[in-house]
This record gives C-alpha cells, sequence and structure tokens, in this order.
C-alpha cells in the first residue's frame, strides 16, 4: 500500500495517481481530458473498459501538459495550474504545496488544464492522506553534516536594461558615410574646430550637448499640454462597495496615486503644477455628476444594498458590474449574474494573496481594462489606456503607433528644399514624439522632469546621428538641384532617425517596466537612455508604412 501511495505522490509520475483510481474516477478524468484530446480517444482500446488502460490515459495526459510545458510530468501540470491562477511558483515549491493551494484558491478558472489539475489534486489527496500520516508519524532520519564551502566570489551585475543580442546589429553604412558626406564632415570640423586624432562625430554630439542648457524648455511644455489635451480625460465613475474597497480597485487599476476626499469618497489624482489630469475618479450618486462633470462609463462593485444599475442606464451612463471578492470567483457572481441577465459582470481581486507561500497575484484586472476599452467613447479610449496600469502591451501598442506618425510627420518637415530651414521643424516634432510616447507610457511628466528628459533625447541624438542629419541639412547649401536632392534625403534621414528614436525609447521604457514593475523616473531616464541608445542597433530604421 505504501508503494502506491508514494507513486501517487510521486511529482514525476501522472500514471500513479490514475492506477490508485476506481471506474468511475477514470471516467470523471476521462471526461475532462477527451473534449480536448478527441483524436487520442480513436484508438481501439479506449472502446474497453477503462480500467485496463490507465497507462494510456496517462500518456494522453502527459503529451497534452508537455504541449504547454515542460515534461509533462504531474509536477508540471500543477505548476501550470497555479501559474495560471495568477500565482509565481519558486523552482524548489513541492508537489504537495501546489496541490494545497490549488485547492484552496475557488474554482475562478475554466481554463481545461486547470479544471484538470484541480481534479487530480482532490483524487492525490484523498489517496495520499494515510502515506503522508505515516511520514510525519515516522522518525526523520538525521541529516549528514554540511561540507563547509567557500563564499563564491562576488560576480557584478551586468548593466541594466541592454538590448537582446539580436537586437545588436551593425548599422549598415548609409550614403551620407562617404563622398560628398565625408566633404561635409570636413566643412563641420573646421566650424567647430576638431582637435586632430579625436573622433569627429562624438566632439560634434559633445558639441550639441554642451547646448542643451541654453536650449529653452517652452517646447517641451507646450508639447506636454498639447498632446494632454489631443489625449482628453476620462471620467470614471465607481459605485459601490466601501471607500477601502473602492480604493483597493484604484490602486490595482491605475496605480498607488489615488487617495479619498470627504465624506462623498472623491478620488483624485495628485495634479503636478501645469499639467491636467487625464483621469477623474468620481464616487457617489451618479446624478451628482452632470455635464461637463457627467462620468463616461461607471464600475458598480455589486453587493446586497448597492443602487441599482438601472439609474445608470436611465441617466445615459454605460456600466460594467464588478463583484469584489478576497479570491476571484465567488457565489455572489452567479447572483448578480442571474439578477442582471445580459449585463458585463466580471469577478475581480484586487490585491494579491498568499497560499501556502505561493503569492498569487490579482486577478480579473486584465478582463475588467478589456471591457472598459471597449465600452468607452472614442475620445476618451486613448487616455484611459495610458493610465490604466494593468496592460503594459495595450500602452506600448498606443505608443508605437504616436512613434510612427509622427516619424512620418518628420519627414515630411525634412523634406522641404529651404537649407537648414526644417531642423527646427524636425526637432519639434521629435519633441512631440517624446511627449507622446511617456504620455502613453505611463511616464510622469512634471516640471522637474522635463530637463532631464530633453538632455537624454538631445545627448542621445548628438552622441550617434546628429552627425549624420546635420550633415543632411548642409546638402542643402548646394545650389539648384542640389537644394531639392538635399530635401529628399533629409526627409528620408529626419523619418528614419525620428522613428529610430521613438522605437528605441518605448522599447526601453517597457524593458525597464519588465525589470522594475514600473516606469522610470526623470533621472533613470536620463541616465539609463542614453546607454541603451548607444547600443540600440536600429538608428536608422524607417517607419513601417
Amino acid at each position: 500500500m505504501d508503494t502506491v501511495h508514494a507513486a501517487v505522490a510521486d511529482p514525476r509520475d501522472v500514471l500513479g495517481v490514475l492506477l490508485a483510481c476506481r471506474a468511475r474516477e477514470l471516467t470523471a478524468i476521462r471526461a475532462l481530458v477527451e473534449p480536448y484530446r478527441r483524436e487520442a480517444f480513436e484508438d481501439p482500446r479506449c472502446s474497453t473498459p477503462i480500467t485496463t488502460w490507465p497507462d494510456y490515459l496517462a500518456t494522453v495526459i502527459s503529451s497534452w501538459v508537455a504541449e504547454s510545458s515542460g515534461t509533462g510530468s504531474a509536477l508540471d501540470l500543477a505548476r501550470i495550474a497555479v501559474t495560471r491562477l495568477g500565482g509565481r511558483v519558486a523552482d524548489d515549491v513541492p508537489l504537495e504545496r501546489l496541490d494545497a493551494a490549488l485547492l484552496a484558491i475557488p474554482d475562478a478558472s475554466d481554463e481545461p488544464l486547470v479544471v484538470l489539475a484541480r481534479h487530480i489534486a482532490r483524487v492525490r489527496r484523498r489517496k495520499t492522506w494515510p502515506y503522508r500520516l505515516l511520514q510525519r508519524l515516522l522518525p526523520k532520519p538525521k541529516a549528514a553534516p554540511k561540507p563547509v564551502v567557500e563564499p563564491p566570489t562576488p560576480v557584478l551585475p551586468a548593466p541594466a536594461l541592454l538590448p537582446t543580442p539580436e537586437i545588436l546589429e551593425p548599422a549598415e553604412a548609409t550614403p551620407m558615410d562617404a563622398g560628398v558626406g565625408s566633404r561635409i564632415g570636413g566643412w563641420l570640423k573646421r566650424q567647430i574646430g576638431v582637435e586632430p586624432g579625436v573622433d569627429w562625430s562624438r566632439q560634434i554630439g559633445d558639441w550639441l550637448k554642451s547646448a542643451v542648457d541654453a536650449i529653452p524648455l517652452a517646447p517641451w511644455t507646450g508639447a506636454v499640454a498639447a498632446e494632454r489635451a489631443k489625449l482628453g480625460q476620462v471620467r470614471l465613475l465607481l459605485l459601490g462597495g466601501t471607500t477601502a474597497e473602492r480604493g483597493h480597485l484604484a490602486d490595482a487599476a491605475f496605480g498607488e496615486r489615488y487617495a479619498g476626499s470627504g465624506e462623498a469618497g472623491l478620488l483624485l489624482q495628485p495634479n503636478p503644477a501645469g499639467e491636467s489630469d487625464l483621469l477623474r475618479l468620481l464616487s457617489g450618486p451618479a446624478g451628482a455628476w452632470a455635464g461637463d462633470h457627467a462620468p463616461h462609463l461607471a464600475w458598480v462593485l455589486l453587493e446586497e444594498g448597492t443602487p441599482l444599475p438601472a439609474r445608470l442606464a436611465a441617466a445615459g451612463v454605460p456600466w460594467i458590474g464588478v463583484v469584489m471578492a478576497a479570491d476571484a470567483g465567488d457565489a455572489r457572481l452567479a447572483l448578480w449574474s442571474t439578477r442582471l441577465p445580459g449585463a458585463t459582470i466580471l469577478p475581480v481581486r484586487a490585491e494579491p494573496r498568499v497560499v501556502e507561500g505561493i503569492t498569487f497575484a490579482p486577478q480579473g484586472l486584465d478582463a475588467l481594462i478589456d471591457a472598459t476599452d471597449r465600452v468607452l467613447p472614442d475620445g476618451v479610449r486613448a487616455a484611459f489606456d495610458a493610465v490604466q496600469r494593468v496592460d503594459l502591451a495595450r500602452r506600448t501598442t498606443r505608443a508605437l503607433a504616436a512613434v510612427r506618425n509622427l516619424a512620418l510627420t518628420a519627414g515630411g518637415s525634412g523634406a522641404l528644399p529651404i537649407p537648414l530651414a526644417d531642423v527646427a521643424g524636425v526637432f519639434a516634432v521629435q519633441v512631440r514624439m517624446v511627449i507622446a510616447a511617456s504620455l502613453a507610457m505611463g511616464v510622469a511628466l512634471e516640471q522637474s522632469s522635463l530637463r532631464p528628459l530633453a538632455v537624454a533625447m538631445i545627448g542621445a541624438l548628438a552622441s550617434t546621428a546628429a552627425g549624420r542629419f546635420v550633415a543632411s541639412q548642409v546638402l542643402k547649401l548646394a545650389p539648384g538641384l542640389g537644394s531639392i536632392v538635399g530635401g529628399a534625403i533629409s526627409g528620408t534621414v529626419a523619418a528614419a532617425t525620428t522613428y529610430a528614436l521613438g522605437h528605441a525609447y518605448v522599447e526601453y521604457l517597457r524593458r525597464f517596466h519588465a525589470a522594475e514593475g514600473r516606469m522610470p523616473g526623470a533621472a533613470e531616464i536620463a541616465q539609463g537612455f542614453q546607454r541603451f541608445w548607444a547600443e540600440w542597433g536600429h538608428k536608422e530604421e524607417p517607419p513601417p508604412p
């Protein structure tokens, strides 16, 4: 009997569980697997009593699990299920703790592998309790003394946020690197007095960077105001629940930047000087917010005593029902779905939960953000995408779209056949692009952060790309046809340089967030982005059509 129990508990052994099952238990497991592996059950042996082929059923389950992760073992199945429920699983978590976590979290997921893992976990716990009890009663063998190991030599961490090797491709030479470009380079070196034997392109970069403090911040502050006005403001009404529950939901969806104010529970975003909010969270009776303050959407925390959402419908305010629970997946969800048929009602667990030492991330927020994005009016959807902190991919898509559009605008500005006249126009477009990408990705843009941001961007361009860009402008000094050709080349270079800068900036922010779980501050951008840009292998990448 102990051998059977040990086989059931073996983290590598799916067959052990099945061998310990009765016919009805095996039939229940088959019913969970067959809809998703139907071709496997066309085998002739599956027409015989199921107790004669548990080994084949174990093979089918293992191959299904192996397609998702690992070797298809029982441990792999449990790890997949816990991960899909939002748990962060360390490599050394044993099967018994994974089972306990699976059974402690309510049935919040109908994913096939999660349902199968829960079912097998229940079977395993029923079959192994005598074995586990015996193991706890038996005396533990004394552990052998651990050998003395010299502490390893500390290894300095690699520089953060360097691009992956596949991105670090050598940039191809351009026509500006030779011929007329070299003659223009000589002219530029004479203008700024480059010292013999010094990298002239880098010295040009240093020369331009030294002028950063003299550049006024008006274009940056103006771009912030213009881009924020373009995004608009989304007004979201929070109804139902307690002030604490509304605060937890706001923190989980939008970051820890909101605080209650007064008895009405109005939630306000701190308002940096000179900036307006992209998001206004409202709380209280829907009728109290009208005109320019009318909500675009309501999140209704459903519980007994919640005002009927019919009042919102009468006021023309669309709404989404939220069942707040310690565990996403609550009996109240079925209750409210029956009471309000056809309404969008989602279970949400807004705070992390620790079960058996495994941390389960908040659940249901991604579905809530997606449902909200579909309901909001087009004019405020971009503002909502910029302020939500759940779906980074959605923000990245918005930011890259802005980069592409403004890069094409920069190409149009750079194609003007007027010598040197378009430099300011292209630079103004690049400033707008950086600001638009920052807002879309959720970077805080306060007055104090604009100069470090300007230093980072101008310094990045100056150190690696400004030499080629300035040369393309000087080419327009050639009379006649030279000015037209110069304009065409300048437009191409302007579009490519602008897009490459914006693409690199968005990728830097994305990787920083993946590593730190937040967006970088102004000082971190000033220090980190120039290093990232120096390694970026797509400095002349044209914007996609």
